[in-house]
């Protein structure tokens, strides 16, 4: 849930820092819509982790449980939400 949360405020700094470069800064904008993608990218990560992977606790699985093929199975999920934001 914290990694929800952080992924969702990140990404309405993100959006407002866009819309500052946008209206004050053009030349700096391709930074800030950057960090748009990331977090955007971020949140779709982690609504997959809290909507789809809810039975599971991943940061247990992963770093206490030592659990290394559901970490693989998560860097797979962060490939593929990666690949898809950068399309786009």
């Amino acid at each position: 849930m914290r990694f929800l949360l952080f992924s969702f405020v990140f990404f309405i700094l993100a959006l407002l820092g866009f819309n500052w470069t946008i209206a004050h800064a053009l030349e700096f904008s391709s930074f800030s819509a950057a960090l748009l993608k990331v977090s955007i990218f971020l949140l779709i990560v982690a609504l997959l982790d809290y909507i789809v992977l809810w039975e599971f606790e991943t940061f247990t699985e992963i770093i206490q449980n030592r659990n290394i093929s559901y970490a693989l199975f998560i860097l797979g999920l962060f490939i593929v939400c990666a690949a898809a934001v950068l399309s786009v």
